[in-house]
């Protein structure tokens, strides 16, 4: 007989669904966007990852990132399903984002980190009108 252990106990991975986006479009310069996702978890497993949200700008870098957070004081809650949400301003221009998360296994003797993602691949994409770009500075030096 194997004795029982935590670690043997089948794993699955959290589902992220449900997208939303408040406004839908807005000018850049006035308008706070916020971004929710749904997380749920059937085993209840919730590892120091909190669900994010990635923009993808035009020129390739994923340097627009922010964690999104919920409130709950059960378990059950990601049981059944949390809302997650967080709001920024954007700069004028069509926006490509993905929401992720990342969960914990323990498999063969070690913890390993996978990501889930929605969409599963490509973006989801909205639009900051206006004519909202902040000025940049090229070949600057402080003397």
């Amino acid at each position: 007989m194997t004795p029982f252990s935590y670690f043997n106990v089948p794993d699955h991975p959290p589902e992220l669904y449900d997208p939303g986006l408040t406004p839908k479009t807005g000018d850049a310069r006035n308008t706070t966007f916020t971004f929710s996702i749904w997380y749920k978890d059937i085993d209840g497993d919730f590892y120091y990852s909190n669900p994010a949200m990635v923009i993808n700008h035009n020129d390739g870098y994923y340097n627009n990132y922010i964690e999104l957070y919920a409130y709950w004081d059960e378990e059950e809650d990601i049981k059944t399903g949390l809302n997650f949400s967080g709001s920024l301003s954007l700069y004028t221009g069509t926006h490509e984002y993905y929401f992720k998360v990342y969960h914990r296994t323990y498999t063969n003797c070690s913890y390993e980190w996978t990501e889930t993602r929605f969409p599963e691949t490509g973006f989801l994409t909205m639009t900051a009108g206006g004519n909202y770009n902040p000025p940049v500075l090229y070949n600057a030096s402080v003397t």
